[in-house]
């Protein structure tokens, strides 16, 4: 039986892999609203109109996921607009009640818009795209064109072809790629790109086997991958590093986003061809394909190419179906229910 956490811990785990720092360090937020910024002659006609707010809010019963975007979005502009006011009028307030009300009354907003999304069933498709329409960060220049590069890049892998091996034979290769980059290191660029392309020519035909590695051990290529991703990270530490820290984390990022998509793409080929057994494997590849939907945040669908949220969008479609091939295995979510908590904590994030 696979050792799941609890229901709750999940939650928290969900909750946590929204790393808004680095939105902070890498992009200016975005929202995507239309919805015009307010001017406020004080803080307390702010919080007035964002009383109203709650008030409106509160009349809704059910609302269409659209509807549900477009109410967020208002809301997002209307809270920049009230924080905005608070801080001109910090000088002519009393900030400790300010401080109060504001927050008693963004929380009862957030309340009242996490439990409309209960009020109909959502889908992964719902999530989706209210994710890249409420929390899609802007990339500065500079990071966009790393983006555009590091695209190119791994475009220019997918025309290599996987190794020709069985499945014994690819993880040694893989073993030994990764045995290769760990003596030499990775120092300069010309290092990291040249074990990127040939951990991802490995991972690609790691893939190709997935169903048929229940029995190999894995644990020296996960180990092994662990400490040159913390190789990569100190490239941009010291006095003369290669990469800015943006860069590192929009490269790793880039390459977590490729290799989620690859294997949960590859978890949809594998149910829907009949090659995975139940038991443990199949909670396994239930993981597997559940795992980008847990994972991307806005800031790692801000990197993805327009590829790849094709991609996005046939995982949505195929996703529900392939958790009932696999015979809904244990999950410590009921994986109807995952599209709803993943939006409302997207709100809570906010």
């Amino acid at each position: 039986m696979t050792d799941y956490p609890s229901k709750k811990t999940m939650a928290r785990q969900i909750a946590a892999l929204l790393p808004m720092f680095l939105l902070g360090m890498l992009v200016s937020a975005c929202n995507g609203s239309d919805s015009e910024a307010k001017s406020f002659s004080d803080a307390n006609a702010a919080l007035e109109d964002y009383e109203a707010f709650l008030r409106s809010v509160s009349k809704q019963k059910t609302l269409s996921n659209s509807e549900l975007v477009s109410s967020v979005l208002e809301w997002k502009a209307l809270d920049d607009s009230v924080t905005a006011a608070m801080f001109r009028d910090s000088v002519h307030t009393n900030r400790a009640v300010v401080d109060s009300t504001y927050f008693s009354l963004r929380d009862s907003i957030t309340d009242k818009l996490t439990s409309l999304v209960d009020s109909r069933k959502r889908s992964f498709q719902d999530y989706l795209d209210f994710s890249l329409a409420v929390n899609r960060p802007r990339l500065d220049s500079l990071s966009n064109q790393l983006m555009m590069s590091a695209h190119r890049f791994y475009a220019s892998m997918d025309s290599v072809p996987v190794f020709n091996m069985d499945n014994v034979s690819t993880i040694h290769r893989y073993e030994d790629i990764l045995d290769d980059a760990t003596r030499r290191g990775i120092h300069t660029k010309r290092d990291l790109f040249l074990f990127l392309r040939n951990e991802d020519r490995a991972f690609r035909s790691f893939l190709v086997h997935l169903p048929t590695l229940g029995g190999i051990p894995l644990a020296k290529v996960r180990d092994s991958s662990s400490a040159l991703m913390k190789e990569m990270v100190e490239l941009c530490q010291g006095d003369n590093p290669a990469f800015t820290t943006s860069e590192v984390v929009i490269l790793l990022t880039m390459r977590n986003n490729r290799r989620l998509l690859q294997n949960a793409l590859q978890c949809v080929n594998d149910i829907n061809n009949r090659k995975v057994k139940g038991g443990d494997q199949a909670a396994a590849y239930l993981w597997m394909l559940l795992q980008p939907w847990i994972s991307f945040d806005g800031f790692a669908l801000s990197l993805m190419s327009e590829a790849q949220i094709g991609t996005l969008k046939i995982l949505a479609t195929e996703t529900p179906k392939c958790v009932v091939k696999l015979g809904k295995p244990q999950f410590p979510i009921d994986t109807d229910e995952l599209p709803s908590l993943l939006i409302k904590t997207t709100i809570t994030n906010l």
